[in-house]
């Protein structure tokens, strides 16, 4: 009773307790009603279709002898007299007796047919043999040798038989850009340095880095190539700024990690230089050696000329890093490459810093002094480390 008391109240505080009367009487007089006008309706009989009567044309069978046929029992049954005739007999009238008058066939047995059976038989042998050599770098060599053979035999026909050989051998030498330059040159020869750099600018391919060369711009020096070290195998970097090495690897550092002024790198190594505090102003940049090898030119003077050329911003750079481990190296154009004479400091006509030494015979340093002052005015400590 609670329960209906306390819908009823709610209900009414809602006032929607008419509305639900007014439904409850509809659910039960809704159905009445339906059943009491349906009652009432009646459903009118269905009409009885009259005969139809057909009258059957004349000497057309009537319809119940064809349901009769249609069921299987036909109304009448016929019998008919004589023999099939024999559709592979010959008739003939015989001369038998006068008083019979009657006639004789006599069946022909079918004509013999002869069958010819046809066997075919083909074989065929396929045998591929490929033999493939590859020395690694230098010398390529394929060697294909396929053999086809086909036997046909067709019996009784005569028997054809086909072969066919086909040997083809491809042979492939060559040589891609080698990693390591050679130790020595010759007369008509110069070493060419391929170098992978990555700055703010993006990614870069250096080919035929010519010796002095500010990387990765004369207007934002942080490495100068000096060329490629004696024997071949390692590129000698000088740095633009005071740089400190952080991290183990293979690389000659000179004079000391603590003070890497010049590095020697191999094909494959590479650096990243880095600002020492997140406050410097500068980008990462980071080099790496690709390949060191040798061009070799149409006469002597023309390598001569390649070998002694120099990039005139690196030049007017070299004085102005003031490198005290720079005068130990010394560029020798007979052979095209540099070399190292540790204790040659301060010694000779090369100067203090050996710039001279470096640059060759066919280098004029000084020529843009001002230009490269400017760009060295804001020097910082760098932090160098291998590249990954």
């Amino acid at each position: 009773m609670k329960l209906i008391r306390g819908m009823l109240t709610d209900l009414r505080e809602r006032q929607i307790l008419p509305a639900v009367v007014l439904l409850v009487l509809l659910a039960f007089a809704v159905p009445i009603g339906a059943s009491i006008i349906l009652s009432k309706v009646t459903t009118p009989p269905t009409p009885t279709t009259p005969p139809i009567n057909v009258k059957i044309p004349a000497g057309l069978p009537s319809p119940a002898n064809e349901l009769a046929v249609l069921n299987g029992t036909p109304p009448t049954s016929v019998t008919r007299h004589g023999s099939p005739a024999n559709p592979f007999s010959t008739s003939s009238a015989s001369s038998g007796s006068s008083g019979s008058g009657s006639s004789q066939t006599t069946p022909t047995p079918p004509p013999a047919v002869h069958t010819t059976t046809t066997v075919t038989v083909t074989h065929t042998a396929v045998a591929t043999t490929t033999q493939t050599r590859t020395q690694t770098a230098t010398h390529t060599q394929t060697a294909t040798h396929t053999t086809t053979a086909t036997h046909t035999a067709t019996t009784p026909a005569k028997t054809t038989t086909t072969a066919t050989t086909t040997t083809s051998a491809t042979k492939t030498t060559g040589t891609g850009a080698p990693l390591t330059g050679p130790a020595s040159l010759s007369s008509d020869q110069a070493y060419t340095v391929t170098l992978n750099t990555k700055d703010a600018q993006g990614t870069h391919v250096l080919s035929n880095v010519v010796r002095l060369a500010p990387l990765p711009a004369a207007q934002s020096p942080e490495v100068v190539f000096l060329g490629v070290l004696k024997g071949g195998k390692k590129a000698v970097f000088l740095f633009a700024n005071p740089v400190k090495f952080s991290g183990s690897s293979g690389e000659t550092c000179l004079p000391a990690p603590a003070d890497c002024q010049i590095i020697e790198l191999g094909p494959g190594q590479g650096m990243k230089l880095a600002p020492a505090s997140n406050t410097a102003l500068i980008a990462t940049f980071t080099f790496a050696v690709g390949s060191i090898g040798a061009r070799s030119y149409s006469s002597s003077s023309a390598a001569l000329n390649v070998r002694n050329a120099t990039s005139s911003s690196g030049q007017t750079l070299l004085p102005l890093i003031g490198s005290t481990e720079l005068a130990n190296f010394h560029f020798d154009s007979a052979i095209g490459a540099l070399t190292y004479k540790p204790g040659s400091s301060g010694s000779g006509a090369t100067g203090s810093n050996g710039t001279s030494a470096v640059v060759g015979s066919g280098g004029t340093p000084g020529a843009q002094a001002g230009s490269s002052s400017s760009a060295l005015a804001g020097r910082r400590t760098l932090v160098l480390s291998p590249a990954r």
